[in-house]
């Protein structure tokens, strides 16, 4: 940039009377000078040039070429972007008190909100919008003889035909070789379900429908990431049917338990689903009774409970005394394995987690053998986690770090693990 000749624009301006114009080129001003003086509606106006172009912020005054249907979308995309838990109620009655005169400005709105929707569809505000469009305006917003719904409609359906064809392989692409696109694109996908969820609440979608879908994300037990979406749109179904209705879908994907072949994370998303949402469980809570044996879903539960609890009040005497009534089969070694899943799933609480892991191990709560035999366990594990958590390596390195710092691991007891374990992996960590 520093070779770079910058001018004024007095410099520029003392040749004008030197430049001679052909006849062409004046034909090709004139017709500019009519398009601006014609889409200026005649009003005068200035334009302030700043003495140094390098800092000049000035900007033409686009909007004075801007027409009707532009000005909406201006102020739809404001709108929408303005939109939060702190003001959705009024943004939403602003939006409804949009002139909208033309079908393209109404697929615009469709679209953005549609969108929006499914990149935040963690926060339920977005329900409000959608109810609030699909309700209000019906005949107002009325284009071609279709209603705003039927749009909303069209747009579902094409969005989840496009998961039918080639969702799985077009997430495994981008895991591989464009992982931000992976995780918006999964991220939009859930929100698809949750859109579709809320049609049915509204009587828009009927439950044949909800069957199709379901049928189509589920029917292969090897299509993973389809899988998970089934899993996510039953979550979402069940604050609208009955408790027949649920305990069917529990019963359903019970039987996906029984394949050896199930991908773990789907098989924990499912432990997950019959957790939270089986009558009389109290959700994120395992009663441990004395001398009572764990399943492999209720120590990965009961390690997020105590874990969460501690975050609430920080006592590590308390979550000790939890820790020793827990009691694992012999030798599964699962504590340290559902300990790292809940790293994996919880960056931000490594420091945490950690803490409280050391503590137990300090105080021989967790054997150092229980500690080596879980990271063979987990490690020979690698690939069923290694597409869902990216981090993985890190979070791997991270932990043996940890473990070597603190003494709970020597250089022979790490040659003994990754002796254990594929090749391929061994590499990724020695």
């Amino acid at each position: 940039m520093s070779d770079i000749q910058k001018y004024k624009p007095e410099f520029i301006f003392k040749f004008k009377n030197e430049i001679i114009l052909t006849d062409k080129m004046k034909k090709k001003f004139i017709i500019i000078t009519k398009h601006m003086k014609s889409s200026t509606d005649s009003k005068s106006f200035k334009v302030k040039i700043s003495q140094d172009i390098k800092l000049n912020t000035n900007k033409w005054h686009r909007k004075r070429f801007m027409n009707d249907i532009e000005k909406t979308k201006k102020k739809i995309n404001g709108n929408i972007n303005m939109y939060s838990k702190l003001n959705y109620e009024n943004i939403a009655d602003n939006i409804l008190k949009l002139k909208i005169t033309s079908e393209e400005q109404i697929d615009f709105l469709i679209n953005m909100i549609v969108e929006k929707y499914r990149l935040e569809h963690h926060s339920d505000v977005w329900n409000y919008l959608l109810k609030k469009i699909i309700f209000s305006n019906i005949n107002k917003w009325k284009f071609n003889n279709k209603y705003i719904v039927e749009k909303i409609l069209n747009i579902v359906q094409i969005d989840f035909d496009n998961i039918i064809k080639n969702y799985q392989e077009k997430l495994e692409e981008d895991f591989n070789n464009n992982i931000e696109e992976f995780y918006i694109n999964k991220n939009k996908s859930y929100g698809l379900m949750k859109i579709i969820s809320e049609l049915f609440n509204y009587g828009l979608i009927d439950k044949e429908i909800i069957t199709y879908i379901l049928e189509n994300l589920t029917l292969d037990i090897n299509k993973n990431y389809k899988l998970e979406l089934g899993i996510i749109l039953v979550q979402n179904l069940f604050k609208y049917i009955s408790l027949n209705e649920k305990n069917k879908f529990i019963d359903y994907f019970k039987l996906f338990l029984n394949n050896k072949s199930l991908n773990i994370k789907v098989k924990f998303m499912i432990y997950d689903l019959l957790e939270d949402k089986t009558e009389n469980k109290t959700k994120n809570k395992v009663i441990v009774k004395n001398n009572e044996i764990l399943n492999d879903d209720q120590i990965d539960s009961y390690i997020k409970s105590n874990i969460a609890d501690y975050k609430s009040d920080s006592n590590i005497e308390d979550f000790l005394d939890k820790i020793k009534t827990i009691k694992i089969p012999v030798k599964s070694n699962k504590l340290i394995y559902f300990w790292i899943i809940y790293i994996l799933e919880n960056e931000n609480d490594f420091d945490i987690a950690m803490l409280l892991l050391s503590s137990c191990i300090y105080k021989k709560i967790v054997k150092f053998n229980t500690l080596k035999y879980g990271l063979i366990e987990f490690l020979n594990d690698y690939d069923d986690y290694k597409w869902d958590y990216p981090q993985i390596d890190k979070i791997i390195k991270q932990i043996i770090k940890v473990c070597k710092k603190n003494g709970f691991l020597t250089t022979d007891n790490l040659k003994f693990i990754f002796g254990k374990v594929n090749i391929d992996i061994k590499s990724k960590f020695i």
